[in-house]
């Protein structure tokens, strides 16, 4: 698949998992099928980590966006960054970075630059703003096909469960923070979309009214928080 259809709405639909168990399947770039996190919301959080902290290191994180190192899972008993050999990164999925330049080139956006300036003036506020704009694309591709796939049981839990993996990495602490009323209604929100999935046990049919109403107002809520990191 080029750089150019990586994430776009139509290239998901097509791309929707034919097994949802599968081991090797994944959507949106899945780390682990039964946790539903993905890569790009585990190599954000390094990033975060590494830019947040006292001891910053904005050229770790420079090098975890474009995709020179990837994060692997930490075990309880293992301190500090766990970082993926060679070997063990070259069957995962593309960089962010990759990944926000494909979403500039179909959005017309400029994140790309946006990050790569904010990690090069060590600015982690507008670093933030610039992935909160990524993320907020990802969202809203993501209620697409979830909308375009609501009859299916499986593939709508697993996009579900990516959406709130997606919303909890990029949106939870900045509304707790700056925006608390707006984060008690995008729970809220969430919580009516996941009531008009289908369900398998027991059986429940979906409720495309009560999600397209339900999505609308997600996106309303998001957009009303959209800021968009201006580059110095």
């Amino acid at each position: 698949m080029s750089p150019k259809a990586i994430l776009a709405p139509a290239a998901l639909a097509a791309l929707v998992l034919t097994s949802v168990g599968a081991a090797d399947a994944h959507l949106f770039h899945f780390a682990n099928v039964q946790s539903r996190e993905t890569q790009v919301a585990r190599d954000f959080r390094l990033i975060k980590e590494l830019t947040q902290w006292r001891n910053k290191d904005f050229l770790l994180a420079a090098q975890v966006y474009r995709g020179e190192l990837r994060p692997r899972e930490r075990k309880p008993s293992e301190p500090g960054y766990l970082l993926k050999a060679d070997y063990q990164r070259r069957p995962t999925s593309p960089p962010l970075k990759l990944l926000v330049q494909a979403m500039d080139r179909r959005r017309g956006t400029s994140v790309d630059g946006e990050i790569e300036a904010a990690l090069a003036r060590r600015d982690e506020a507008g670093l933030e703003a610039a992935f909160r704009t990524f993320f907020h694309a990802q969202v809203q591709d993501l209620l697409e096909v979830l909308e375009q796939r609501l009859a299916e049981p499986q593939p709508a839990a697993t996009l579900f469960a990516v959406l709130t993996d997606y919303l909890f990495t990029s949106y939870e602490v900045f509304l707790a923070l700056n925006h608390p009323r707006v984060h008690t209604q995008v729970q809220d929100a969430l919580a009516h979309l996941r009531g008009a999935l289908p369900g398998a046990a027991p059986p429940k049919p979906a409720d495309p009214a009560g999600f397209a109403r339900s999505r609308r107002r997600l996106e309303s809520l998001l957009a009303s928080v959209a800021v968009r990191a201006a580059p110095r």
